[in-house]
């Protein structure tokens, strides 16, 4: 799908645009996959960046709301 030439004009379209962006972009980079159960913290921070609606800086210790969801994907990982 990220070596295809085509261009998708949908919501996942856009992400897979981003993330050929940021491969070519970064000077190292790898992509992994990571099953359903263990992408417990990325849905977080999506629901998070949805329901709050405002800038939120999160440097080197996670956020006490956020602890569970990293301890159960580290677990899974």
């Amino acid at each position: 799908m990220l070596k295809e030439g085509n261009t998708w004009w949908s919501n996942i379209g856009n992400v897979v645009e981003d993330i050929r962006r940021l491969i070519v972009d970064l000077v190292v980079s790898r992509v992994l996959f990571q099953p359903w159960c263990g992408n417990g913290v990325a849905h977080a921070l999506a629901q998070f960046g949805l329901t709050e609606g405002t800038i939120f800086v999160w440097e080197d210790v996670a956020p006490p709301w956020l602890e569970l969801s990293l301890a159960r994907d580290m677990e899974l990982g």
